[in-house]
């Protein structure tokens, strides 16, 4: 790889889809709503609540986080400079949206929840795909899903219905950004070696 990959401006990248946190979880929220509409059952939250839009907020976010982690963007010096720009974007469309204050103790408590959410995700990503399950409930216990609902509902046996589509958003965020950043490859081979951000 030569220095021509820092032509790629992944604070830019960051900011772009930074902007879409808000109306992209809103956007999910309602599918989510009207999937589970008239199930009576504990562990369904409010989505119209902001308990429940923050927690979603952040769960988006832990996947270009997961992403941006990667080995390969790591080595191509792209993960400080495109966290940096996301966080930042990212924090500031929530203060807009009454999902957090605009105050420097509420964005040290938001930040702090990030790194215990996206320590949380990232294990139970990782761990759910090494480890051998047979029944049903196995395949979602511990999942990134089943955390998110956890955080919800302390204490609480989380819905599976939430959890498994929790589980397949993720799978499709995780796909969608990967499929960026591909493209983002595509764009710039002319320019550089070619080089794979994700193995």
């Amino acid at each position: 790889m030569t220095n021509s990959k820092r032509e790629i401006p992944w604070s830019e990248i960051g900011i772009v889809d930074a902007k879409n946190l808000i109306p992209s979880c809103d956007k999910a929220s309602r599918e989510f709503k009207n999937a589970l509409a008239g199930i009576d059952e504990a562990g369904i939250p409010d989505f119209e609540d902001n308990r429940w839009k923050y927690e979603f907020c952040i769960f988006w976010m832990f996947w270009m986080r997961y992403v941006a982690t990667s080995p390969n963007l790591v080595n191509a010096a792209a993960t400080k400079p495109l966290l940096d720009a996301y966080h930042r974007a990212c924090c500031e469309a929530m203060v807009r949206a009454g999902l957090l204050e605009n105050s420097q103790g509420a964005i040290r408590h938001w930040e702090d929840d990030l790194q215990k959410r996206f320590q949380t995700y990232r294990k139970a990503y990782d761990q759910h795909w090494t480890k051998t399950r047979n029944p049903f409930s196995d395949l979602l216990r511990d999942s990134v899903g089943w955390s998110l609902a956890s955080y919800l509902f302390p204490g609480q046996q989380p819905s599976a219905k939430l959890v498994i589509l929790l589980n397949e958003l993720g799978s499709v965020r995780f796909t969608g950004l990967a499929g960026m950043f591909r493209e983002l490859e595509a764009r710039y081979a002319r320019q550089k070696p070619r080089w794979k951000f994700w193995k």
